[in-house]
């Protein structure tokens, strides 16, 4: 790949670059529904943008040497082919000019072909020294097919820095994966505190383990402080891949007399053991269900806005929960890493303590997927019965929420019904990509009242593999979930999910008993009844005995009622 040069400011070409940031002309206006900047670091680009909603109009600030051409697109996938794109260039008397166009791919070779309608607009452009501050816009939709549409979809951003459009080649381009229209995540502030929570052990060589260790903070904290950032640690890239995901729990003691000491002590900081496919079950893993954290796959670090954050500290005898998804298909032998959190607290206490609970599809073998299909939608919900059980008179703030689904997942959208039926999105993404899972921030803080529905819709393309996907713990199964980060905070609140009965679903297949066999490394449904399937796994029935028609995929979850769990 070719490299790409880097643009590095001394501190005074970043206070230079910083004013003209602040004099600049193109500002929000005062009926923006939200406004603000954002700065990323993506590989050698240093990408500033503002979004404004008043406008729908999107301004970007580009930093590159002078003179010197640059492109930037953006797609909805990773093919560099049919990407909008701008690229932009200079006149021989050094000034600056945009083409908006769209990307073609012929194998390596890379064209270019100008759109009928050009609009990106270039706004401004200041010379300071060897460094040109490129500064253009685009509204979020236009009328042109070419164009890609900002909103809160992923965005795939293409960057090309190269001299000539004509000798372009695909390895001449740089990827990077954002979402543009999501605000920024509060920074960390170097007056935080940190705990951390770290493991080096070698990985189980069955494909798919998870590891539970318990943790007591070696704090000296004598009153309440509050969590307010996560960090995920790997030793390595190797961590990184065969990571799924990381949950933090807290310990909660279950009535006044539970002796969190004699529970959890002699487990503090030890090795750990398997959390659930084990047959002998060492950690205590029902006493540890508060939801504090959760990490997946590609995920970045995450930090609280300055009004919440997660109470650490109000006892002597505190412990936590770390489990760790490791993922090994190919059952590799030799994978020794370490996988780990540092989590930022501070004594100067927040508005609000935070919490964190889980909606969706119950995690379950009921979640069925066609083999070689498209477009298949699952839907689980946070049911009025559960939130008038659980949420407040005054209600909860929802300020934040991380969308779930392992590799099969195309699609999520998160929704929220009131007593009016009035249904609107919490937060979506239709380019949703597993190794890309973020915990993101709202716009705007959603209030859930008492009564409210939550509906979570998670759309699957299984084209890419053989064979029936079900729901299930393995990076191979399917999870339809969103991770609901809010405040104030509820006790014993955790999950609120739904599904089918394994049960009913797997009648209408006319499979009448399944039971899970744990007599292998890798646990499995193993089909009892009828006569004519039993001692088959339910894997190997519903790939060689059942039918997929067109009737059926779309019957699959009209034909029973889901049943609610909080």
């Amino acid at each position: 790949m070719t490299k790409m040069r880097c643009v590095i400011f001394n501190s005074v070409k970043w206070v230079v670059f910083t004013l003209f940031l602040q004099v600049r002309q193109h500002r929000c206006q005062s009926t923006a529904d939200f406004c603000f900047r954002r700065l990323e670091h993506l590989g050698n680009l240093k990408l500033e943008w503002m979004v404004d909603s008043a406008k729908e109009i999107i301004t970007f600030d580009i930093v590159i040497e002078a003179k010197q051409r640059f492109g930037i697109g953006f797609s909805a996938t990773e093919n560099l082919s049919m990407s909008d794109f701008v690229f932009c260039a200079t006149h021989e008397n050094g000034s600056r000019y945009l083409l908006d166009a769209t990307i073609h791919v012929d194998g390596e070779s890379v064209s270019f072909r100008g759109d009928v309608q050009q609009d990106y607009h270039l706004i401004n452009t200041v010379r300071y020294g060897k460094y040109d501050i490129v500064q253009f816009s685009r509204k979020w939709n236009t009328s042109d097919v070419n164009d890609f549409p900002f909103n809160l979809n992923l965005a795939h951003v293409v960057w090309l820095n190269a001299a000539s459009l004509e000798t372009s080649t695909v390895k001449d381009f740089e990827i990077f994966k954002i979402y543009l229209l999501d605000p920024s995540s509060p920074q960390n502030d170097a007056s935080l505190k940190t705990w951390k929570t770290f493991r080096y052990m070698k990985i189980p060589t069955r494909t798919t383990s998870y590891w539970c260790t318990v943790h007591k903070p070696e704090l000296t904290l004598k009153q309440k402080h509050h969590v307010v950032g996560f960090k995920t640690q790997f030793s390595n890239d190797a961590a990184k891949r065969h990571t799924h995901h990381i949950v933090l729990y807290k310990c909660n003691p279950t009535s006044p007399s539970f002796n969190a000491k004699a529970t959890f002590d002699h487990l503090a900081n030890g090795d750990g053991d398997e959390c659930y496919y084990t047959k002998q079950q060492k950690i205590p893993v029902n006493y540890c269900r508060a939801l504090m954290y959760v990490w997946a796959y590609g995920g970045k670090d995450f930090y609280l806005p300055s009004n919440a954050g997660f109470p650490i500290g109000e006892s002597e005898d505190e412990y936590y929960l770390l489990e760790t998804h490791y993922d090994n298909p190919e059952s590799l032998s030799n994978l020794e890493f370490g996988v780990g959190l540092e989590l930022f607290y501070t004594d100067t206490l927040r508005s609000h303590d935070a919490g964190l609970f889980m909606t969706g599809y119950d995690i379950s073998p009921s979640l069925i997927l066609p083999p070689k299909s498209e477009d298949v939608m699952i839907s689980g919900h946070c049911a009025s019965y559960c939130t008038r059980k659980f949420i407040p008179n005054s209600g909860i703030n929802i300020f934040s929420a991380l969308l779930h689904s392992h590799m099969s997942g195309r699609k999520m959208r998160l929704y929220h019904t009131n007593e009016n039926k009035s249904m609107s999105r919490v937060i979506y993404d239709d380019n949703y990509k597993f190794d890309f899972q973020q915990t993101r921030l709202l716009h705007n803080e959603r209030k859930l009242s008492r009564g409210d529905n939550l509906i979570m819709q998670c759309y699957y393309n299984t084209k890419w593999k053989n064979g029936t996907t079900f729901g299930g713990f393995s990076t191979r199964d399917e999870m339809c979930l969103a991770f609901i980060w809010y405040y104030p905070k509820i006790p014993n609140f955790n999950a609120c999910v739904s599904g089918l009965s394994l049960e009913s679903t797997l009648k209408n297949f006319g499979i009448e008993n399944v039971m899970l066999d744990s007599s292998k490394d890798v646990w499995e449904w193993v089909v009892t009844k009828p006569i004519n399937f039993a001692n088959r796994t339910l894997q190997d029935v519903m790939d060689n005995e059942i039918s997929w028609d067109d009737n059926n995929q779309s019957n699959l979850y009209q034909m029973a009622h889901q049943e609610n769990s909080c």
